[in-house]
């Protein structure tokens, strides 16, 4: 009888096989492939992110303000996660990114949510395999100012002076708005000097500027800040009109400064707030505050306006600015044509009457130049005023002039 002889091949393939995958599995493992490709798949599918219904309802949210409607969707996706984050104050799993990718970011959302007065940066936390090197995790969260029940605490006292100042709203069009709520805070907030000098160091990675004086919270509820409260309470309340602004930074004076761009009227234009709310110094160097002036050389004003005193250093874009429709000069009838003496004399008279004063600008250098020097400097202007004298401040940049009866 024949016999077949067989060899141990075979069994030898099985065990060759077994122990690649243990191997393979072991190797998947121990570089952290799985977690890696889990990861990859929630940062695909956006799993460990939001909720569809979060997702539709931030979105819905954050239609029609300035910033979120210039951005493309991977970085919307980006903002919604780190805006929720914030809102919820929770950590969220976020794309693998430098820090500064997410600081960047963050600055997004804050141009366009001053209520976010808490937030002082963003923390990252990234988890990588140990012999790999492979981002197996990253979240972020926001550093927060204050504890949740400061936060709640400060909230309804924003709440109540935003309110007090809303009662007294224009029902005019969107500039007798925006100028009212640029004289409220002109008159109702004090320049904070301790504070500008706490924000001259530069902030740490993550961090925003030191936040001393920056935010709605100071505004609202101290009445005192720097240029990063007057820019952000100034946004705010234009939103809760409906009116759309944005968080403008870069460098004025040598110096971090803040401001705001708004859509009025169906134009954009530059407003700076602080700057409407200037400080005189007296001949020893003290502060001589003047509660009755509100500069409007910085209500409304063009991109070429800005530009004189002003370096716009935001991450994003923004419109030329051109129109002159809503500036404060033309709105009010006080743009001179002519080097008009006797019309200038007849404004100071009222402002004497109303015990205020009165800010012109000029058409031109030329008409500029005549009325400074033959009119104001001169002291003719005082023919005019009751007491005979008169204090004045003017700007070559804007050719503006600004006469302060005695």
């Amino acid at each position: 009888m024949a016999r077949r002889q067989g060899s141990g091949a075979g069994c030898g393939c099985l065990t060759f096989l077994l122990v690649f995958v243990i191997g393979l599995a072991f190797c998947v493992w121990h570089f952290g492939l799985v977690d890696r490709l889990l990861y990859l798949v929630n940062v695909q599918q956006g799993a460990s992110y939001l909720s569809e219904e979060s997702e539709a309802r931030i979105d819905a949210e954050e239609r029609g303000l300035y910033v979120y409607e210039q951005l493309g969707e991977a970085d919307r996706e980006l903002y919604r996660i780190m805006l929720d984050a914030f809102q919820t104050r929770e950590s969220r799993t976020y794309p693998e990114m430098s820090m500064d990718e997410v600081t960047r970011i963050r600055d997004l959302v804050l141009a366009d949510h001053p209520e976010l007065f808490y937030i002082n940066g963003v923390s990252q936390l990234t988890t990588t395999n140990r012999d790999s090197g492979l981002v197996v995790d990253m979240t972020i969260e926001g550093q927060y100012a204050y504890s949740e029940d400061e936060i709640q605490q400060l909230q309804g006292s924003i709440d109540a002076a935003v309110a007090d100042c809303l009662a007294n709203t224009p029902d005019g069009d969107d500039y007798a708005k925006a100028r009212y709520f640029y004289d409220y805070l002109a008159n109702n907030t004090a320049y904070d000097h301790d504070a500008a000098s706490a924000t001259q160091a530069e902030p740490a990675e993550g961090e925003q500027q030191a936040s001393a004086g920056q935010t709605i919270a100071d505004v609202f509820v101290s009445n005192r800040a720097v240029c990063g409260g007057y820019a952000r309470a100034y946004q705010y309340l234009l939103q809760q009109v409906g009116i759309q602004s944005v968080y403008i930074t870069g460098n004025a004076n040598g110096g971090r400064h803040a401001w705001c761009l708004a859509y009025l009227d169906g134009a954009y234009y530059y407003i700076d707030p602080t700057w409407g709310d200037p400080q005189f110094l007296g001949s020893e160097g003290e502060e001589v505050p003047d509660s009755n002036f509100v500069n409007y050389d910085y209500l409304c004003v063009t991109s070429s306006d800005i530009a004189h005193t002003h370096v716009l250093t935001v991450d994003f874009q923004v419109p030329e600015c051109t129109s002159t429709a809503d500036n404060y000069y033309v709105r009010e009838g006080l743009v001179f044509d002519a080097p008009d003496g006797d019309r200038l004399g007849r404004l100071a008279e009222q402002a004497a009457a109303e015990g205020g004063n009165v800010q012109i600008r000029c058409a031109d250098a030329a008409v500029y130049s005549e009325l400074l020097d033959t009119v104001v400097s001169s002291g003719n202007l005082a023919n005019y005023l009751p007491s005979n004298s008169y204090r004045y401040t003017h700007s070559d940049d804007f050719l503006t002039i600004a006469i302060f009866p005695n």
